[in-house]
């Protein structure tokens, strides 16, 4: 089968790995790791991130951090394999310099954009077919949709598709909505990618859907090319209804993210202008990660010159700053605390974090340290959501 190739950097595991931890020598932390331990031998690292600026994005391998997984070794934190290479991170169409002079008419592929979760297949330590999240080597509530849906016949063609390669798959379902509403659990495959080579498959050509019959029944949609005629840096988002939108390819294997209207303007932070509330709103679209797509939506709405999207904008941008600044030293001195001392009993653990001066971060840290998932970006909300002015 051909591949296609997304960057000219030859491909090494543990030079990716060597080179993800670098990212964590970073001044403001944008990049950080979690480690979930397997047995007294292994733990699984997977690497994310929190709120990187474009700039930080141009890192060598720093786009690979959008839930790269690896073994590595639990005494020494050594690279063991590689388990999960998801496809990196990618723009929206008109956003950034690399997606705002794309020539659409020369698009090689466009397909749909589900509203849904992205999850990576790998094969876990006990030789099982499994699923990971972006941060997250499992979770319960996806695991059991994910088997509702996969027969005998898919599920050996995913597993055996998985021993050299990450399938990229979006997860929709009644219980699993983000903003659209679907009405049946679906897994849908995005991206088939090779652990060995860091190269794409090409899932779209005969010879795959004639290898993986059933995988290619749940290959995702192809849309129509001309939906995206006279689409600009500023007219960036398509007219259509009942879908979130479309993902570009371009013949060098560049992606970029296209919206429609009817999904903008179902966003929860689209009345972002009103002024009373508008520093509140900003700091949690930016905290989760929406401004691209409110970006995307306020030039839409510039129907006049009165319309000032270039002034909200650039608030937005002062409030990015301010929201990377703090969240992100935050995020890594409460995982790093717990990192750190989780082997310890919790009454070690609670008086190390005393002296350690770390009292206001305890509904955070006894949690963590019983198992039970938090939210930090809650707790950061609570703490500066209504502190920080554009």
């Amino acid at each position: 089968m051909k591949t296609e190739q997304i960057n000219d950097l030859k491909f090494d595991p543990k030079e990716l790995f060597n080179q993800l931890m670098n990212l964590m020598d970073l001044e403001d932390r944008p990049f950080f790791f979690e480690d979930t331990k397997i047995n007294e031998e292994y733990s699984y690292r997977v690497f994310c991130y929190n709120i990187p600026g474009y700039m930080q994005y141009q890192l060598p391998f720093a786009r690979e951090t959008r839930g790269s997984m690896f073994l590595i070794k639990n005494d020494t934190k050594e690279f063991v394999s590689l388990v999960v290479l998801p496809m990196p991170k990618f723009f929206t169409y008109g956003e950034q310099p690399e997606t705002e002079k794309l020539d659409l008419s020369k698009v090689k592929r466009f397909t749909l954009k589900i509203d849904g979760s992205l999850v990576s297949s790998y094969i876990d330590f006990n030789g099982d077919l499994a699923f990971k999240t972006k941060r997250s080597p499992s979770q319960d509530s996806f695991n059991e949709l994910i088997e509702s849906v996969l027969y005998p016949e898919l599920k050996e063609e995913l597993k055996e598709l998985t021993k050299t390669h990450t399938v990229d798959c979006e997860l929709t379902s009644p219980t699993n909505r983000v903003i659209l509403e679907y009405k049946d659990t679906n897994l849908s495959v995005l991206k088939v990618r090779s652990r060995e080579t860091g190269l794409f498959e090409e899932i779209h050509s005969e010879e795959f859907k004639n290898k993986y019959p059933h995988i290619a029944k749940i290959i995702v949609e192809e849309l129509d090319i001309g939906l995206l005629e006279g689409l600009s840096k500023k007219n960036n988002n398509i007219d259509c209804k009942g879908i979130e939108g479309g993902v570009v390819e371009m013949p060098d294997g560049t992606l970029a993210k296209i919206k429609t209207r009817y999904y903008l303007t179902q966003n929860r932070f689209a009345n972002l202008q009103d002024f009373k509330k508008r520093n509140r709103l900003m700091v949690e679209a930016c905290i989760e990660e929406t401004f691209d797509e409110l970006r995307t939506l306020f030039f839409y709405r510039k129907r006049s010159e009165n319309y000032n999207a270039e002034g909200i904008v650039a608030d937005m941008d002062s409030i990015e700053k301010q929201v990377r600044e703090l969240y992100n030293p935050l995020y890594s001195k409460i995982m790093d605390f717990y990192n750190e001392n989780k082997e310890l009993s919790l009454e070690e653990y609670t008086e190390k974090a005393k002296e350690e001066k770390m009292h206001e971060y305890m509904s955070l840290l006894i949690p963590l340290h019983k198992g039970l998932k938090v939210n930090i970006k809650a707790f950061f909300l609570k703490k500066y959501g209504n502190k920080i002015r554009a």
